[in-house]
């Protein structure tokens, strides 16, 4: 009589799953995408603006309704093309200037409003359309945000984000960033526009054990684009979205905003960016006089 053979019981081992991306993931995060925008100046008729504004719906018993200018309407179509191209992102920044407010300077020359409020419920509009999961700002200059009340806070909190005053501290995946808006510009001296932001790394070096490492010194301000760096550190000044205005004008020969905006992203312990900048020719913001 053969003995039956015994049942073997099979058992999968199950291989082990790589766990370097995990790793990864618990040390710096997920992917992550900030955009960093300045100056976008709104009420001045050289910024952006949307294709329509009613007043009507924010002050009863007064229906105005206001339209964009030609150069505002191209503005408007690359802020359409930055929300198809960096759709809701992880941070927005919107570091100063974000209205023009009363603009007493000027003396309100070259604004469709000095209403400060509306100014802060259009931007508050233009930002939804961006859908940013987290906004922080800045504050800017105090002859367009005014210091009591800050109309750059009104218009943060009206975004639904955080206001942080003359600076903010951001930390993104472990990767630190200085956002402030002041940055200085000289019209008495030449010098490379990449000056003062040296300036503001090697300070920002000189304050590191106080302060820790800022891996990314942001600025707007001046109205242009300009970055620099050094192995460890990068400064940018962010560009505007506006252009060129009766202070420019007047002030500066040969001035020529850039417009724009600048995406990071932070993934895996480290940081890229690309920016994207446009600018208007000048014989569009001034015509030539043909003799």
């Amino acid at each position: 009589m053969t003995k039956p053979k015994p049942k073997t019981k099979r058992i999968d081992v199950e291989q082990p799953k790589p766990v370097v991306q995990k790793l990864k993931q618990m040390e710096f995060g997920r992917a992550k995408m900030m955009i960093a925008i300045g100056d976008t100046h709104i009420g001045s008729e050289g910024a952006l603006m949307p294709l329509e504004v009613n007043s009507e719906e924010w002050c009863e018993g007064r229906n105005r309704r206001y339209f964009p200018n030609q150069i505002q309407k191209d503005i408007y179509k690359r802020w359409e093309m930055m929300i198809d191209e960096s759709p809701r992102p992880d941070i927005l920044l919107l570091n100063g200037d974000l209205v023009d407010g009363k603009n007493y300077k000027e003396t309100g020359m070259g604004s469709w409003t000095t209403d400060s409020l509306l100014q802060a419920r259009v931007l508050a509009d233009l930002v939804k359309m961006l859908k940013p999961r987290q906004i922080v700002a800045t504050s800017g200059s105090p002859y367009h945000s005014d210091n009591n009340p800050n109309v750059d806070k009104i218009a943060t909190e009206m975004c639904g984000g955080t206001f942080m005053g003359g600076y903010a501290n951001i930390n993104i995946n472990g990767k630190r960033i200085y956002a402030q808006h002041k940055i200085s510009v000289s019209k008495s001296t030449w010098q490379y526009r990449g000056t003062p932001l040296g300036r503001a790394l090697v300070l920002a070096a000189l304050n590191e054990k106080e302060m820790g490492h800022y891996d990314i010194v942001l600025k707007s301000h001046a109205h242009y684009f300009c970055y620099c760096g050094f192995s460890n550190s990068l400064g940018m000044i962010l560009p505007a979205w506006k252009t060129r205005d009766q202070f420019l004008d007047t002030n500066i020969e040969f001035g020529n905003s850039a417009l724009g905006y600048v995406r990071f992203d932070f993934a895996d312990g480290d940081f890229s960016f690309a920016h994207n900048i446009f600018h208007f020719k000048g014989k569009d913001l001034q015509p030539d006089v043909m003799v």
